[in-house]
């Protein structure tokens, strides 16, 4: 069974669970919008292990929203944003580990990235962060969220005071042509906003309707 075929079974699988709202969670400091559309962000140079990551995006019915529009960022391997270094600021069209993208008809998408590396939030080391991804989704007629998934087991998922249980997936080994790699899967549900507002599309500056609670 190849990726694609695991994934789409977990997913449905998942469909038959309750479908309960996303938690939202920070956005951080590293977000930069304008990202290109990539389905593959495997930094060039990385000497990390690949990591396949599917979602499933469904509403408050457990229905799968297709073209949700998406937004993925990350540290690479090292612990490293492109952008964590207030010295030496990428240029503007420059990104690594950072893509968007939008949901298949199905409601399902998958990106090939490097797992990331735990990095320290303090010059101390005392607050290390749990391996994650972030992630902003848009939908017509939902509610804007951002969140970010942890990626499990972590030595450090306990510690940090950001990890939400909630938003959180296991990681497992697979193989693909050019040796060992993981994968990781996650359904997010977005609901009706409670005041639906004008969003911007992240694809073309057009305007859709979607929303925020408010």
């Amino acid at each position: 069974m190849n990726v694609m075929q695991f994934a789409n079974q977990i997913l449905a699988e998942s469909m038959r669970a309750a479908c309960i709202a996303t938690n939202p969670h920070v956005e951080g400091p590293y977000y930069r919008p304008g990202a290109p559309s990539l389905t593959d962000i495997f930094p060039s140079g990385s000497t990390g292990k690949p990591l396949y990551f599917s979602g499933l995006v469904v509403d408050e019915e457990c229905n799968p929203i297709p073209g949700c529009a998406i937004e993925i960022w990350q540290a690479d391997d090292s612990g490293h944003y492109d952008n964590d270094d207030p010295d030496h600021p990428p240029d503007p069209d420059f990104f690594r580990c950072r893509c968007r993208m939008a949901t298949d008809s199905s409601g399902a998408f998958i990106v090939r990235t490097v797992l990331p590396g735990n990095y320290a939030v303090d010059p101390a080391g005392d607050w290390i962060r749990v391996k994650h991804l972030h992630f902003k989704l848009y939908a017509p007629g939902k509610s804007f969220l951002t969140t970010e998934i942890a990626l499990l087991p972590d030595q450090y998922a306990e510690r940090d005071p950001l990890f939400d249980s909630a938003l959180a997936t296991e990681i497992a080994p697979i193989e693909e042509p050019s040796g060992s790699a993981w994968r990781a899967l996650f359904r997010f549900t977005l609901f009706k906003p409670f005041k639906t507002q004008y969003a911007r599309s992240i694809f073309s500056g057009s305007q859709f309707k979607g929303g925020t609670d408010e």
